[in-house]
């Protein structure tokens, strides 16, 4: 659909997948007529009573209820009911009631909100041309040209958090395909990789994602693997994942690491910092001193 001659919009629905994949190509957006645009797409529906309340991602990690005009920890007077209701989410936004669920996955961190019961609607793009004193002390006067790309899930409440697992997963890492010359050499068939080389596909807990392996940065043999658990036990009721056997939602998960290489056996573990610098039994916090009789700081950390 072309909505003007710098903003064109595209719908598409794929076969069996859960999902209507939209894409808009915006820009450069105008201003002869000196007004700033925000350039906002509104999802309406009225088969959805969600009331006041929606929730989004905390930088994909985990759901956060989130509710019209109203904070969780204190009172608050609402003077600018648009940009006052909008928050920031990475890989999902969801209204829901107890019957049906809709979800935004970006293909981007952006900002969004419920302004409405059964309404939804998030930022693409923007040009402005007054400065809104929040920081960087010029308007934001962005001359570029944008191509955005969202799913929209429609689901029951209980399937919405592990569908939305998938389609943003898909969203923010999607398969890449390269393609390029060939020599009469290459044509023939191809051996299999040796075992060890080859990635396994884990029978593990739906709850458990693989983030990344990679070669241990130090070159001594190993690999260094990071594992995320997506279970959340106090998530907003509305999109709580029915589907995670009750038994996964203690505090601890088991599977079989064995698994992930066919070939290979794991010898040893060892748990690491997030950033990979130090075994997590020496990292230690800092202990600021907050008195003249308390201690400087603990032993050496990272």
């Amino acid at each position: 659909t072309n909505h003007s001659s710098w903003a064109q919009h595209e719908f598409r629905a794929c076969g069996d997948l859960p999902f209507v994949q939209t894409r808009a190509w915006l820009g450069v957006i105008p201003i002869g007529d000196e007004l700033g645009k925000e350039i906002v797409r509104e999802w309406t529906t009225s088969s959805i009573a969600s009331g006041d309340r929606y929730t989004s991602d905390s930088n994909t990690w985990r759901w956060m209820e989130r509710r019209r005009n109203w904070k969780p920890t204190y009172d608050v007077n609402v003077t600018e009911p648009t940009a006052g209701n909008y928050v920031p989410y990475s890989s999902a936004l969801v209204i829901a009631d107890n019957s049906t669920a809709l979800l935004l996955a970006p293909d981007r961190p952006r900002g969004g909100a419920s302004l409405a019961s059964g309404q939804v609607e998030t930022m693409l793009h923007r040009r402005l041309l007054h400065d809104d004193h929040l920081g960087v002390s010029e308007p934001l006067n962005d001359t570029s040209v944008v191509s955005v790309t969202e799913r929209m899930v429609v689901t029951t409440p209980g399937d919405v958090a592990g569908v939305g697992r998938v389609v943003g997963r898909h969203q923010l890492n999607p398969a890449l395909l390269l393609v390029g010359p060939t020599s009469p050499a290459a044509s023939t068939v191809a051996q299999p990789p040796p075992a060890g080389s080859r990635l396994a596909s884990p029978d593990w807990p739906s709850s458990v994602h693989l983030l990344s392996l990679d070669p241990r940065p130090d070159g001594q043999p190993g690999a260094l693997v990071r594992i995320h658990s997506e279970q959340q036990t106090d998530a907003p009721p509305l999109t709580r994942d029915l589907r995670l056997d009750a038994a996964l939602l203690g505090d601890t998960i088991t599977f079989n690491a064995s698994s992930l290489v066919l070939g290979r056996k794991v010898a040893s573990v060892t748990e690491m910092s997030l950033t990979a610098v130090a075994p997590l039994a020496d990292v230690h916090r800092l202990k600021w001193r907050s008195s003249p009789d308390a201690p400087q700081r603990a032993a050496a950390s990272y």
